[in-house]
């Protein structure tokens, strides 16, 4: 997988991250972030360059399980995994209503971009459940809707998005326009790491189109086969400098939040396969 050498703030590192690190942390090891996962391994980035680790049972005091968009501390020379930093965000499945963290899915995530389409996709209850487990893993959210050119009335869908979703900054976009999708490069800044979720069909893989470069425009389509090659989640660079992560288990969530809604024997509003992602 192409992906460039880069500086820790190219990275995504902010201040923040260090306020748990002290002069012997540094004098120990190196921050470095977790870039992809595969079955078996991790790949992850430092300003030394790129590296394997193989993948641990369990990180130093077992309090965590390392997943894509870590910072974790590695010991100089050898590489060896001293601890992970805390995470300032974490995406991750659950029950709705469920009071448990879940099973961790993305660490220090920034936005998520929450795709849906000014046509017969618009599902307020949908959207809302993305932004519930946005704002739940401490995570900006954004809604996007797409397909701008197909609706007859575009301002009074966008409107009625704004009075029903008031929590979350939404904004309409024609996907195939590039200066229309230029409406979200404030939040595509340099370090910045982004996520999409969304139906299938609703724009996902044009607005990628946007802003990957052609050697990784193609990655997010190769599902298939990244499944096959044991790819589990990656994070893309984009020519502005922001990160977007990939990863299965985000497609997973998007197909289980699809999933019709029930009511359990509590009266909890809860989300059939959630529980299977």
């Amino acid at each position: 997988m192409p992906f460039p050498i880069c500086s820790l703030h190219q990275l995504g590192w902010q201040p923040r991250y260090a306020h748990d690190l002290n002069l012997d942390d540094f004098e120990a090891g190196y921050p470095a972030r977790v870039v992809a996962e595969y079955g078996d391994h991790f790949v992850v980035a430092s300003s030394c360059g790129r590296q394997d680790m193989p993948r641990p049972r369990h990180s130093p005091g077992g309090e965590m399980h390392v997943i894509i968009g870590d910072w974790l501390l590695l010991e100089h020379h050898s590489g060896r995994l001293l601890r992970v930093l805390p995470r300032q965000s974490l995406f991750a499945h659950a029950l709705l209503g469920d009071a448990g963290p879940g099973n961790p899915v993305v660490a220090n995530l920034d936005t998520l971009f929450v795709v849906t389409s000014c046509d017969e996709d618009f599902n307020v209850t949908r959207v809302e459940r993305h932004l519930a487990r946005a704002f739940a893993a401490a995570v900006t959210p954004v809604v996007v809707m797409t397909k701008a050119d197909r609706c007859p009335d575009a301002s009074a869908w966008l409107a009625t998005a704004q009075r029903l979703l008031p929590q979350a900054c939404v904004v309409l976009v024609n996907a195939t326009v590039p200066a229309s999708v230029a409406q979200l490069d404030a939040w595509l800044v340099p370090g910045n790491t982004l996520a999409m979720v969304g139906s299938p069909g609703v724009g996902k893989a044009a607005l990628m189109r946007h802003w990957l470069d052609d050697a990784t425009a193609a990655l997010p389509q190769q599902t298939a086969r990244q499944r096959h090659a044991g790819v589990a989640a990656s994070m893309l660079s984009t020519r502005s400098g922001a990160w977007i992560i990939d990863t299965l288990a985000m497609h997973a969530l998007c197909r289980a939040v699809d999933a019709p809604m029930q009511t359990d024997a509590a009266g909890l509003v809860t989300m059939r396969a959630m529980d299977r992602c």
